[in-house]
């Protein structure tokens, strides 16, 4: 079961949570790549860690809690790169990554604050 403070933070963003695995699916069923349509469940999977990670977690933790998040943060990005520059369609279809972008910034800062227990 989650705990009361893992729901709150859940709670900053479930939209966007639902917009990631939404933008995958939509660059899988277009692209048949999972390469190509990573970058949303990657990014989701990051914030599912400082969902977790919270938990584990007091008041200026040590680095290596972070650690995870701003890897898959990055391979997050890098995904999404590639499939920008992979991706053989009409290139309208990218104008979905300001949402990724968007979701990303917002998973960064919510999930270091969650980690951290330290929020604005």
């Amino acid at each position: 079961m989650l705990s009361e403070y893992q729901l709150s933070v859940i709670r900053q963003i479930w939209p966007f949570l639902i917009l990631l695995p939404s933008i995958s699916l939509l660059y899988w069923i277009k692209t048949k790549s999972i390469v190509q349509s990573a970058h949303g469940v990657i990014i989701f999977l990051a914030f599912g860690y400082a969902v977790y990670a919270c938990e584990h977690t007091e008041f200026d933790p040590p680095i290596y809690y972070y650690v995870p998040l701003y890897v898959l943060l990055l391979i997050g990005l890098l995904s999404l790169l590639v499939s920008f520059k992979s991706y053989r369609g009409y290139k309208w279809v990218h104008l979905v990554h300001i949402g990724t972008l968007l979701s990303g910034v917002l998973v960064w800062f919510v999930g270091s604050m969650a980690i951290a227990h330290d929020w604005v």
